[in-house]
């Protein structure tokens, strides 16, 4: 899994694993979580807006289909 840096005012790199539809994020705070069940579309549409940040928010974190787990 590549994981890249990002601009955000939250998140400080982003990573996905097509295969395994799994996301891992790593927070400004340093705190990193894995979060599964995540279409490549969902992850697309996370790295190509506007405020990356909100976009997870909205996609990830209020869907409760999505489980996470420290990493």
């Amino acid at each position: 899994m590549e994981v890249i840096d990002v601009k955000s005012k939250i998140i400080l790199k982003i990573g996905y694993d097509e295969e395994k539809q799994e996301l891992v994020v790593v927070f400004k705070t340093g705190k990193r979580y894995l979060y599964s069940n995540v279409s490549k579309s969902e992850f697309k549409a996370i790295i190509e807006a506007e405020s990356i940040g909100s976009a997870f928010t909205t996609i990830i974190k209020k869907d409760t289909t999505k489980t996470f787990k420290p990493l």
